[in-house]
């Protein structure tokens, strides 16, 4: 339900109280955004209005917090006039997915290929600096090139979103765990995936993974650009229906996209990547196409037409009776809408007894950890269910990892289907090693080469940065970028 039922009043009150519960002062939470964030259509930033209350007077203060209070609760209610329409609209930037057969400074072999003393020789202005270049024969074979598009929303869009997600904190971490998706809320999910990883290859290398196991990693196509409105006002509606009404107004129309030197496109879709309801809305669409997956398998399972994870008859009897159970409770979740609650569970996001799949999210990133017969039953209900929403699996770039060696693979192919696997993923083996949010798991060889090359990148990218010839740049550089964070990152995960 709305807050305060969609009255204003009683809207504001309830959104007090949480401020109160939070800072022990009865309001709406103020929040900033960080500097320098990138801008939507309009260039407006946190700076300006920080300049803003700097320097405007006690009354204006007072007027203008005033102000930002209405529009975060009628925003909230979904209470807001056509005319306010304008702050969707959003801008496009493009970021590079993968290595292009042109100039590119920020590759790893390139940085590591040049010395210092190489690129320092004989330095004079600017075009005298040496130039990394990727020469071709035939410049035809030139492909345009892989972006992800990223859309900035208006500032005080984000503002006000920001504020929403402080006062629906509480719930929404309910949600998010009982989602296992670690990138809403959640800190440090990244580092807590991969040292999962470290440690289950870790068992497994030392003997103590005696069933067949097999982990998916999801890879989905732009996900957060193509995933259908429609998808994720029922998601709101079904788990978080405070978030309901705010998405109801956001796609009661289609709003714009703007891009320099383009006509404005008009967009009628997407969780819109770069938004701050953006991973929030993901994951609730997502965690639909998750539960139907798993549902589905242990459909599969109760009617004997997969395996459980035990042979024995206790322990299938188990099986069947929460499956039983849950659906059961699962229908009655369905048939019911409580008009008053703040948050919703599904029953069917809990885990199947004895059901030897388990699902761990980081965004759209999935990770499955599953018996390796369910593999490709898995996958194929996945790809249906993510139909429904309007998003589409990345075949390629979707791995399996099997945690056994190619020989019992060959095997075991028949019973575990890895024809229709290798259709659907990338096949993958646990001693080859492999990357989790981009940190190498697996074995030690594989992590020392990872934290190497990173290491020499650094230590290149630091010596080249004197090419500047400017210590405060220098400085400002090697303090807040050039690749420091992803070496700190790999010791975090593997520094024990």
């Amino acid at each position: 339900m709305a807050w305060g039922g969609g009255n204003f009043q009683r809207a504001k009150a309830a959104m007090c109280e949480v401020g109160r519960e939070r800072t022990s002062m009865a309001g709406i939470p103020y929040v900033k955004l960080a500097p320098l964030s990138a801008p939507g259509p309009t260039g407006d930033r946190q700076e300006h209005l920080d300049a803003i209350i700097d320097f405007a007077g006690a009354a204006h203060r007072r007027r203008l917090f005033r102000t930002l209070d209405k529009l975060t609760v009628r925003w909230a209610i979904g209470d807001l006039p056509v005319c306010c329409r304008w702050l969707l609209n959003t801008q496009a930037i493009f970021l590079k997915k993968d290595r292009e057969p042109q100039c590119k400074h920020f590759d790893d072999d390139e940085w590591t290929r040049l010395s210092w003393e190489d690129a320092s020789a004989d330095i004079g202005p600017l075009d005298d600096v040496p130039v990394i270049a990727v020469s071709s024969a035939d410049d035809s074979a030139i492909t345009s090139p892989n972006v992800q598009p990223i859309q900035m929303g208006e500032f005080l869009r984000k503002h006000v979103s920001e504020r929403l997600l402080a006062v629906n904190s509480r719930i929404t971490s309910k949600l998010m765990i009982a989602l296992r998706q670690l990138g809403v809320g959640a800190s440090g999910g990244i580092e807590a995936l991969a040292l999962f990883h470290q440690l289950v290859y870790d068992e497994w290398s030392e003997g103590g993974v005696a069933a067949p196991l097999a982990r998916i990693k999801v890879d989905e196509k732009n996900c957060f650009g193509m995933i259908e409105w429609k998808s994720v006002r029922d998601a709101a509606r079904q788990m978080i229906p405070r978030h309901a009404a705010v998405a109801s107004w956001k796609h009661s129309a289609a709003s714009y996209v703007e891009q320099d030197s383009v006509a404005p496109t008009l967009k009628d879709r997407g969780a819109e990547q770069g938004d701050v309801d953006g991973p929030m809305e993901c994951s609730i669409a997502l965690a639909t196409v998750a539960r139907q997956a798993r549902v589905k398998v242990a459909d599969l399972q109760r009617r004997s037409l997969l395996p459980w994870a035990t042979s024995d008859t206790a322990g299938t009897t188990a099986a069947c009776d929460d499956y039983d159970c849950r659906k059961r409770r699962g229908e009655a979740f369905d048939a019911g809408s409580d008009a008053s609650a703040e948050l919703r569970l599904d029953p069917r996001d809990e885990m199947q007894v004895m059901g030897g799949l388990v699902d761990f999210w980081y965004l759209d990133d999935g990770d499955i950890f599953c018996h390796s017969q369910l593999v490709a039953r898995y996958l194929q209900a996945f790809d249906e269910a993510n139909a429904r929403i309007g998003a589409v699996r990345n075949p390629k770039k979707t791995e399996v990892m099997y945690y056994t060696t190619p020989e019992i693979l060959d095997q075991e192919s028949a019973a575990w289907q890895t024809g229709l696997g290798k259709e659907k993923a990338t096949i993958l083996f646990a001693s080859e090693g492999t990357l989790t949010l981009g940190v190498a798991t697996g074995p030690r060889d594989v992590i020392i080469e990872q934290l190497d090359r990173k290491t020499r990148v650094v230590k290149a990218m630091h010596e080249r940065v004197q090419l500047c010839q400017n210590p405060q740049t220098e400085f400002v550089l090697a303090r807040d970028s050039l690749g420091v964070g992803r070496v700190n990152h790999i010791l975090r995960v593997h520094g024990h």
